[in-house]
């Protein structure tokens, strides 16, 4: 399997992102999702019952394959 940089812009604060796959986490709390494990900033909403939608928030920019794992 290959590893993929993605790099991010989140649009309120104009902060630059960068994150692999393995950057990534699913939590179920007050806010349910797929999140950056760094920051704690969500990708995706998640409910109980499905999807929710992305962050719209965040703007992906680019993704890169960087090596295999």
């Amino acid at each position: 399997m290959k590893n993929v940089m993605i790099y991010a812009r989140n649009k309120k604060s104009g902060e630059e992102l960068q994150f692999t796959l393995n950057d990534l986490y699913g939590y179920e709390g007050e806010i349910c999702g797929v999140f950056i494990e760094d920051c704690g900033i969500p990708i995706n909403y998640n409910s109980g019952y499905g999807f929710n939608g992305m962050n719209p928030d965040i703007e992906i920019l680019d993704a890169r394959i960087i090596e295999s794992i």
